[in-house]
């Protein structure tokens, strides 16, 4: 049939296809596998097309007791919540006290408590929203608000200041 060599070859560039499209459907939906509801269900992204226009939209995963989908799920509006996802972190690192509360600790000197306000307000002004996804723990849309957990050391580490607090900071936001 075939070698081990060469199955070895196929399985590898089949590995690399699913891996390049995991990252395209990152790219098209950003906040994939990042966002839950108040009981910890995912959200998946889907779209509808109407008049040749894309809606995309996330709707929850909950599933029915005998394991079939749910018909009343949650849709979110895709564009809308990235966008005020990516205010709220926008907004954050723009924000001197905030940065400093969040991500500052008690041993950093001066000069580095300045750098993460003048880093961090530099990333807000050149960062997009896939930018920020490596900061983002996850997206908790409630009823009322939706709150953005971010990793603290990530940010730092984005501003190129030394590691230093533990944890996680959370952003958030009512409604």
């Amino acid at each position: 049939i075939i070698s081990e060599e060469e199955w070895n070859e196929v399985q590898a560039i089949r590995e690399s296809w699913r891996v390049k499209a995991v990252v395209r459907e990152q790219n098209k939906n950003p906040l994939l596998g990042l966002l839950v509801d108040d009981e910890g269900r995912g959200y998946r992204p889907t779209h509808t097309t109407k008049g040749g226009r894309r809606y995309r939209y996330y709707v929850s995963v909950e599933r029915m007791e005998d394991g079939t989908k749910s018909r009343d799920r949650a849709r979110l509006p895709a564009d809308e919540l990235e966008l005020h996802v990516f205010n709220r972190v926008r907004d954050f690192l723009r924000s001197a006290p905030t940065v400093l509360n969040a991500l500052s600790a008690s041993s950093d000197s001066p000069r580095t408590r300045k750098d993460l306000v003048d880093r961090a307000s530099r990333l807000a002004n050149e960062t997009k929203l896939m930018a920020c996804r490596p900061f983002l723990r996850f997206v908790r849309v409630n009823a009322e608000s939706v709150d953005v957990l971010v990793d603290r050391q990530a940010i730092r580490s984005a501003l190129g200041v030394a590691r230093e607090p533990e944890g996680d900071t959370a952003l958030n936001e009512t409604l």
